[in-house]
């Protein structure tokens, strides 16, 4: 209403298309863009905040099983908002898809990739200052300045080569192509981009689930009731990656014995190692 109606009411036409659905494209993209970041960062950061996030590290399921969990949902939650958007303005505006399937593609991909970036926020932020610090500095102001709701040859010269250094400006214009088969760039920068995003954040975000794990379960418990020789034979090596953190479950048929693991650990009767065994 307010783009379409108020501004675009002044505004005739972008390119040869109408503004009302000129923008469509841009707003489904600021959308899924920000919806993305919030779900993954909040739904990662609450439990860690709540300290539940513990139980799902001693549940059987590794850090990849994890990352899909919580980005997954985040970036489906994302894409039926982007669906609901879509179908809401096609009441408002005609509005035409071109290629429906690149439409998709780029939907689904930019979820997923923002989605993990809010994964990534989430596992970074240590309290909700800072999870809001990089989407609202950051994010929003790129995708605003990405041609949500302009074309980037309506600038001046030097304004568009400013442009072409934000990363976002390549999502959009490949997801308005794929509606009115107009780009301010070439369409396969634009799949090289998102491609290239989600890729790089699939990979941090595993990354920062192993780390978020190795220092969960090893570092910060050690730091916490370690004694003084614990720490000195044990933190530096694995704050340095020589030791990768792991934890045996000892508390047979309660909650946090996952699996119901039968195995058990017996000091020998000199007192100089441990027999691993069941």
């Amino acid at each position: 209403v307010v783009f379409g109606t108020a501004i675009g009411s002044r505004i005739d036409q972008v390119e040869g298309i109408s503004y009302g659905a000129f923008i469509v494209p841009g707003l489904i993209m600021l959308t899924v863009m920000t919806q993305g970041i919030s779900n993954a960062s909040f739904g990662i950061y609450f439990p860690k905040f709540i300290g539940t996030f513990y139980e799902l590290l001693s549940a059987p399921i590794n850090f990849l099983e994890i990352v899909v969990g919580f980005a997954g949902a985040a970036a489906t939650k994302a894409l039926f908002i982007g669906l609901v958007i879509l179908a809401t303005s096609a009441f408002f505006v005609d509005l035409t898809i071109l290629h429906p399937m690149a439409m998709l593609a780029f939907l689904v991909l930019t979820c997923i990739s923002f989605s993990l970036f809010g994964f990534i926020i989430g596992i970074w932020a240590r309290n909700f200052e800072q999870l809001q610090l990089i989407p609202l500095l950051v994010v929003t102001p790129l995708v605003f300045l990405g041609g949500s709701f302009y074309s980037i040859s309506m600038l001046p010269p030097f304004w568009q080569g400013v442009s072409f250094f934000n990363p976002v400006v390549y999502l959009i214009s490949g997801f308005r192509w794929a509606f009115f088969g107009t780009s301010d760039v070439p369409i396969g920068l634009s799949l090289l981009a998102i491609a290239g995003m989600s890729e790089c954040r699939s990979c941090l975000g595993g990354l920062s689930s192993t780390v978020f794990a190795h220092q969960g379960i090893g570092t910060l418990p050690l730091i916490n009731f370690g004694t003084q020789a614990q720490i000195d034979r044990y933190l530096a090596r694995c704050m340095n990656g020589d030791l990768m953190a792991a934890f045996a479950l000892t508390e047979p048929g309660s909650g946090s014995d996952a699996m119901n693991i039968k195995t058990t650990a017996v000091l020998n009767a000199e007192g100089t190692h441990y027999v691993v065994n069941g």
